[in-house]
């Protein structure tokens, strides 16, 4: 000890081994864990203490777990390993993710967290070149499919405990989502004041004969020639979509090819009651075919437009 007033010491090294997470938090008068986690797990590594002001940890998170939420039904994915450092200097907390080993799945690349002491304010840098997760979250996320591995580059801001700013890119190999499987999902998203906006593409889908969008999609699949029986190949997709706070969701300009021969444009909405519309445009090369977008976002209801369909000049 150097002095007694002020309070003064040699830098304290101290070993570490299963140091519950939660009772950390509560010994640093940090608030209570999010709803997004289950268990917070263990922590062994080593610390070095300057001053209640001034510390830093270096080692090994064990037992980690997100919740993971969709249509009243949750499954946890489980963290087995994290390795990284924590420091706090200058009023200021400093995460580094170096490697982490989600279970049944894979993590290579790094985070970086900065916060103020009540972790108000927070920066997030996040460099991922591969991420998947279990089986059991893919299949809840999905209703029933897969998808991954994801790579995205993203930076994010809090302010006053709310996302302030937000933009990345988002890429996703492969995607089995009720009948419909995507090649090469890329998402390019920005949140701007009251809205998050993203454009969307992908290399081609194909949609199952028997999927819950098929049958929407009826009238359509004759249009371009198509045996019900067979699956609807969709190629060069993409469009821009926007996210309000309210929960209400707009598409614009969504477009691509159906079969290779058929063009089509899309354009619609869903308010925050879910309350659907919109309109959707199919031509080749010797008619046009127009629909109106209706009902709800659970039951979304196709109509022909009378006299949509012509012949093209020659």
């Amino acid at each position: 000890m150097r002095s007694l007033d002020p309070l003064s010491y040699d830098p304290v090294k101290v070993s570490i081994k299963n140091l519950k997470v939660e009772s950390l938090l509560k010994l640093l008068k940090r608030p209570g864990k999010s709803p997004m986690f289950g268990n917070l797990g263990y922590f062994s590594g080593s610390a070095v203490i300057r001053s209640p002001e001034d510390l830093e940890l270096s080692g090994e998170h064990a037992g980690l777990e997100f919740v993971f939420a969709n249509k009243g039904q949750s499954e946890v994915q489980k963290v087995s390993r994290i390795v990284g450092d924590v420091s706090f200097k200058d009023e200021k907390w400093n995460f580094s993710v170096q490697r982490a080993q989600p279970q049944d799945g894979s993590f290579v690349g790094d985070l970086k967290v900065q916060a103020d002491r009540d972790f108000k304010d927070v920066k997030l840098a996040a460099n991922v070149e591969e991420l998947t997760f279990s089986p059991v979250v893919q299949k809840l996320m999905t209703n029933g499919g897969d998808f991954g591995p994801l790579t995205f580059d993203a930076d994010a801001q809090l302010k006053e405990g709310r996302l302030g700013s937000l933009k990345g890119l988002l890429q996703v190999s492969q995607m089995n989502v009720e009948g419909l499987f995507v090649l090469k999902s890329k998402f390019q998203f920005k949140l701007v004041p009251d809205w998050l906006a993203f454009q969307y593409s992908n290399r081609n889908m194909v949609m199952d004969p028997h999927s819950p969008a098929m049958g929407l999609l009826s009238d359509v699949v004759k249009v371009v020639g198509l045996n019900p029986v067979e699956a609807l190949k969709i190629d060069q997709f993409q469009g821009d979509f926007k996210l309000t706070k309210n929960q209400d969701f707009s598409w614009t300009q969504t477009r691509g090819r159906l079969n290779g021969a058929s063009n089509f444009v899309m354009n619609g909405a869903w308010n925050s009651q879910g309350q659907l519309r919109g309109q959707l445009q199919v031509q080749d090369r010797k008619r046009q075919e127009k629909w109106t977008l209706q009902g709800t976002r659970d039951l979304p209801i196709l109509s022909p437009q009378t006299g949509s369909r012509r012949r093209s000049q020659k």
